[in-house]
């Protein structure tokens, strides 16, 4: 298992573990290894120290067999050899395209004050991979859709037809780089490597990295700045500020047939903050999705690719010291407002 499914797992908050269909660990939590230390081939049930003859009702079975989740009680002992009583849900994945079903495991010590229940994380964590899922779907369909026409018009000799595809294929290609991108900010904390930016130049720079969505979506997209420093992660205030001019330019691309949507970002000092300002028009993001993407923790729902852009635009900011708020405009724009410690 890769770096991203440990950090998911331990994300998921008291022992979380991967089983397969031979009831055999192939990944657990931090939390769970440092209480269990399941060995490499360990069963389920030999890794939290659970009694064969105490795991008739066995919820891994049950999970692959019928396909649904099941949660049963039972008495786990550790490294200590305290017996400690659990709530064990277990819930039934999908393989991968070359692998086996597995079995998502979470025990939690019963009447145990964790920050959420265990049917809310994995409400989380099923509407999470639901999230990435229909948001690579679409960026991949189009993509497909993009190298048809860039094929066919080649094959044709329809240079216009060539250039929409291309046009097509760019756009997708950046969509899915920041899907990815914004995976791992979901799934990890990054720490930050704090050097002296200057204002100008990281709003220039988003501006340029943006810029062929924009023409793509025939958005314009325009920027200001004052002339400011701040300490900051490069890359990962860059990857904010993206991720708020994408929301922006993707909540504007329905109007393109009415002559373009736009998009201004600006940056000025207000000491003691440096603030970033993104204004927009078009459709504005749904206030549910709002509430959900600016909190601490995010449940996405369904292909809500903006809600995970903006919650990882958050996570970028209050690991900064600094905060996101929306607003709306008397001219009806839609209005981010970033602000970071300028010093």
């Amino acid at each position: 298992m890769g770096e991203l499914e440990e950090r998911l797992l331990n994300r998921m908050g008291g022992w979380a573990a991967l089983v397969d269909g031979r009831l055999k660990v192939v990944a657990s939590s931090a939390a769970a290894r440092e209480a269990y230390s399941p060995l490499p081939g360990s069963t389920c049930s030999q890794t939290f120290g659970v009694a064969a003859a105490d795991c008739v009702d066995c919820p891994v079975r049950r999970a692959l067999e019928e396909g649904a989740s099941h949660t049963v009680e039972e008495t786990f002992r550790g490294l200590s050899g305290e017996a400690v009583e659990v709530s064990v849900t277990a819930v039934p994945l999908l393989g991968g395209p070359e692998g086996p079903p597995l079995v998502l495991l979470l025990a939690r010590p019963k009447g145990s004050a964790a920050s959420l229940p265990v049917q809310s994380r994995l409400a989380s964590l099923e509407a999470f991979v639901g999230s990435i899922t229909h948001a690579l779907k679409g960026a991949l369909n189009s993509l497909e859709g993009g190298v048809y026409l860039l094929e066919s018009g080649h094959r044709k000799g329809d240079p216009e037809r060539a250039r929409a595809g291309a046009v097509m294929v760019r756009r997708n290609l950046a969509r899915v780089r920041s899907v990815v991108g914004n995976i791992l900010y979901y799934a990890r904390d990054r720490e930050v490597h704090s050097e002296t930016l200057s204002a100008r130049e990281v709003v220039e720079s988003t501006l340029a990295g943006c810029r062929k969505i924009s023409e793509a979506l025939n958005v314009d997209l325009t920027g200001r700045s004052a002339e400011a420093s701040f300490p900051g992660d490069p890359n990962a205030i860059q990857a904010m500020l993206v991720n708020l001019v994408e929301s922006a330019l993707d909540a504007c691309g329905g109007e393109e047939a009415n002559g373009g949507g736009h998009v201004v970002l600006e940056a000025r000092s207000d000491p003691p903050w440096i603030v970033f300002e993104v204004r927009h028009g078009g459709t504005p993001i749904d206030p549910a999705t709002l509430a959900g993407a600016l909190g601490d923790v995010y449940v996405p729902h369904g292909a809500d690719r903006a809600g995970l852009w903006i919650h990882a635009a958050c996570r970028v900011a209050r690991a900064h010291g600094g905060t996101v708020a929306f607003s709306m405009t008397e001219a009806g724009e839609a209005r981010w407002v970033v602000r970071l410690p300028d010093r």
